[in-house]
């Protein structure tokens, strides 16, 4: 052992063996400071995303972009997990302690969606355009799918043929959003003389019509998506014990002023696989706040008339696989133009 130094390992044979000794009190642990930086680079790196900052001896060009792409996805996913955590956790609580009246609050990321709006007008502005803009559709769809990794996590072992239905609805959904807002902020390009606007002009109008569909509207759209997810799951969930809860009954609204369309339903009972709830469903028509639950209590009648068709969008049971149909706006008049050429 007296020939070992400062070297970091030795070798010995099965006859061998060795103590552990009580270290001399000025001994400084030389030994393992290599180990030490290597570690803390190594694993400051990983969390940092940097590489080209902290590797400087084999730093190139693709590390660098390889590095940026890294730090831009730990960014967003961070965002995203302080937004979740927002919506799910604090606010909830913040209600529940009286600090907030009660209502539907989301927690958005403004800078992110300012940055995507301003880069997509400047875009349509010098011409620079496609069908979908890139940055309007990522802004959507990130947040859709934020909203049912809320509901059923990253995980798709709950119901990876729902999960996957529901993901590409809202991809799809998304697309013919960011379709129709190109669409409209183009139509802003001229003024009402048929004038071209200069940039400032159409800057300043098209601010406004953009914000009100990234940021008024995606937050309906979140709201609904989110309880169109948690409807979809609770009649996933429905299915796999109707052998002992084989109906769903319609309960009362936990909205303070509750709806009239939907009061008649209240105590409806029918069975889990009637064709009743592929249309009529609790979140049918716009912020409804209306629920459902299994039971094995006898089925009720319903006239016909009391049954108020569901809302354009979102007139098909989630459990089917749409947040949103084609009978959205969005898409609806998109497939009309698409009709007319």
């Amino acid at each position: 052992m007296q020939d070992v130094g400062a070297a970091a390992w030795f070798i010995i044979d099965n006859e061998e063996h060795f103590e552990f000794a009580k270290a001399t009190a000025n001994a400084s642990g030389d030994v393992y400071k290599n180990l030490i930086n290597l570690c803390n680079n190594e694993i400051s790196m990983a969390v940092s995303g940097a590489i080209i900052g902290q590797d400087t001896l084999h730093g190139n060009r693709s590390k660098e972009q390889a590095a940026q792409k890294l730090l831009d996805n730990l960014v967003q996913s961070d965002m995203t997990m302080v937004k979740n955590y927002w919506n799910t956790t604090v606010l909830p609580a913040l209600i529940s302690i009286g600090l907030i009246p009660a209502g539907d609050y989301r927690f958005l990321f403004n800078e992110k969606i300012d940055k995507a709006i301003d880069k997509t007008l400047k875009n349509i502005f010098d011409g620079h355009t496609s069908l979908v803009p890139k940055d309007l559709y990522k802004l959507t769809n990130d947040t859709l799918q934020s909203a049912i990794t809320g509901v059923f996590g990253l995980d798709y072992a709950e119901n990876p043929e729902l999960i996957t239905k529901l993901r590409t609805n809202v991809s799809v959904f998304s697309a013919f959003k960011a379709h129709r807002q190109s669409h409209l902020i183009h139509t802003l390009l001229i003024d009402q003389n048929g004038t071209p606007r200069g940039f400032q002009d159409f800057y300043a109008i098209a601010k406004k019509v953009a914000e009100k569909w990234n940021k008024h509207w995606l937050r309906t759209e979140y709201n609904t998506a989110t309880a169109r997810a948690r409807t979809a799951q609770q009649f996933d969930a429905f299915q796999k014990t109707k052998n002992i809860y084989p109906n769903i009954e319609w309960i009362p609204s936990r909205a303070a002023h509750p709806r009239e369309q939907h009061r008649q339903l209240w105590g409806v009972i029918k069975p889990i696989d009637h064709p009743f709830w592929s249309t009529h469903y609790p979140g049918n028509i716009w912020n409804c706040k209306c629920s459902v639950q299994r039971t094995d209590k006898a089925t009720t009648a319903i006239k016909p008339r009391y049954a108020p068709p569901p809302a354009k969008g979102i007139d098909k049971n989630p459990f089917s696989g749409d947040i949103f149909t084609t009978t959205h706006p969005y898409i609806a008049k998109t497939i009309r133009d698409i009709e007319k050429q």
